[in-house]
């Protein structure tokens, strides 16, 4: 063998020798990542956690205090919590699940993913909720932050009455038609149409109003009726029907501005009784600016 044969034949054991070792090292390399792929990334490889939760109050309107404590409802979980930011104490299995949040409020009853009012209990409290989709895998933890929507809206009826009869006026019983009796959480829209009681009481000369707080209202006819009370009876009471379903057909959008609707009731004596009129119901100064 010459020199050159004997020096390439060195040179190519040499070579071969490297790339065997570098393809071991190579190989281990491989070996420690898949091994890292298979361990577990949490201590909970069959199930999904939800390690914080946040609601979101912010969206509220002025004046009104965040909740202090809330309810979470997460498939067949169900939890009183408090705070800003909480864990959510259960593992769930793999699957999609509608995460639930809303507080608790006078007058508002919540089951079955409906929130009912009690409106004959007095005002109600100032009611939220919220939802959102979680799909859960195994082997992982989820923080959540979710958007709270004010669910009640305030609304005001202002009356000014005129007219020859307006001093013999001593009372005005009213109801108005239309109003949502629930509120279905998931899907965030009334339910069930109510009937509600307005209480008017005097707040100046020939003047008066009436405040509520609702959950909505539903369907296309909101009426306002009302009973007009005269001194002595005399003359006799007097049934009046107004038409809000106009000026209440956006109510449900933004429940965080509260609504003020002013109107002007004639009230004239006529043969027989009482001549009535109520003029179009006007918004009130800051709702007609926002709504330019």
């Amino acid at each position: 063998m010459s020199m050159y044969s004997y020096k390439s034949a060195v040179a190519e054991k040499r070579g071969m020798k490297f790339l065997t070792s570098h393809c071991s090292f190579l190989i281990f390399i491989v070996f420690l990542i898949l091994m890292s792929c298979n361990k577990d990334a949490t201590d909970h490889p069959e199930h999904g956690r939800i390690v914080s939760l946040s609601p979101d109050w912010s969206d509220r309107g002025e004046g009104i205090d965040a909740p202090s404590d809330y309810t979470v409802e997460v498939g067949d979980y169900k939890a009183t919590l408090s705070g800003a930011t909480n864990p959510v104490d259960n593992l769930f299995p793999a699957g999609l699940y509608t995460v639930r949040v809303y507080n608790t409020a006078a007058g508002v009853t919540v089951a079955d993913r409906i929130a009912t009012a009690n409106y004959g209990t007095g005002q109600l409290g100032w009611f939220f909720s919220g939802t959102q989709e979680l799909t859960v895998e195994k082997d992982r933890d989820y923080s959540l932050a979710v958007p709270m929507r004010q669910q009640v809206r305030s609304l005001t009826l202002e009356l000014t009455v005129t007219g020859d009869a307006s001093d013999r006026l001593v009372s005005i019983d009213a109801s108005l038609s239309g109003v949502a009796g629930a509120w279905r959480i998931d899907v965030d829209q009334p339910s069930v149409a109510v009937t509600v009681a307005f209480p008017f009481a005097q707040t100046g000369e020939n003047r008066y109003a009436a405040t509520i707080w609702l959950l909505g209202v539903i369907g296309s006819v909101q009426s306002l009726s009302l009973t007009l009370g005269f001194t002595g009876g005399n003359p006799a009471p007097c049934a009046v029907v107004s038409d809000l379903s106009g000026r209440l057909s956006q109510f449900n959008v933004d429940k965080r501005v509260p609504m003020t609707l002013s109107s002007i009731l004639v009230a004239t004596p006529a043969e027989g009784g009482i001549a009535t009129a109520v003029s179009d119901w006007a918004l009130g100064a800051d709702e007609e600016g926002a709504a330019e």
